[in-house]
C-alpha cells in the first residue's frame, strides 16, 4: 500500500518539496535557492540544460527502481528518498534558472515562470503542439538583454 503511494504521488511529492525549497530560500536568502539574484542568458541555457538532464537522470532511475521485482521495501525507500532528493535539487534548479532571467530581463514578477510552465503543462495535455510555447519562451529568455 505505501509502495503504491510513493509510485503514484512522487513526482506530486517532489514538486511541492521543490516549491518550498524556492520560498524558503527566498525567505531566509540561501544563496542556492533565492531568485532574486539575477543571470545571463549563458549561465540560464547552461542552469536549464543540466537541470533538464538531472530530472530526466531521476525519471531513468526511478524507472529501473520500479523495475526491480526482489527488493525490500527499506532498500526501495532508502534508493527512492535519494532519487527524490536528485529530483528535487534539478527541478528547483530548473524553475530558478527561470525565474532568475525573468527577473534579470522584464518587471514580471518571477513567479511567472512556474506559473506559465504550470499552465503550458495542463492545457498541452487537451492541445497539441502548446508545448512548444515553453521552447519560444526559452528562446526568448536566452537571447534578451539583460535590464541592467
Amino acid at each position: 500500500m505505501l509502495h503504491d503511494f510513493f509510485v503514484n504521488y512522487t513526482w506530486w511529492i517532489i514538486l511541492v518539496i521543490s516549491f518550498l525549497f524556492i520560498v524558503l530560500g527566498h525567505k531566509f536568502h540561501i544563496k542556492g535557492f533565492d531568485y532574486s539574484i539575477t543571470v545571463n542568458g549563458g549561465n540560464f541555457f547552461a542552469y536549464s540544460i543540466i537541470s533538464i538532464l538531472g530530472f530526466y537522470l531521476s525519471i531513468f532511475l526511478f524507472k529501473k527502481l520500479n523495475s526491480i521485482v526482489d527488493i525490500s521495501f527499506a532498500s526501495y525507500f532508502t534508493y527512492s528518498i535519494v532519487i527524490s532528493l536528485f529530483g528535487v535539487l534539478s527541478i528547483s534548479w530548473y524553475l530558478l534558472a527561470g525565474m532568475r532571467r525573468i527577473k534579470s530581463i522584464s518587471a514580471l514578477p518571477a513567479w511567472s515562470y512556474p506559473i506559465f510552465l504550470i499552465v503550458v503543462g495542463i492545457v498541452s495535455n487537451y492541445i497539441d503542439d502548446v508545448l512548444y510555447l515553453i521552447l519560444v519562451a526559452h528562446l526568448y529568455m536566452i537571447f534578451a538583454k539583460n535590464n541592467e
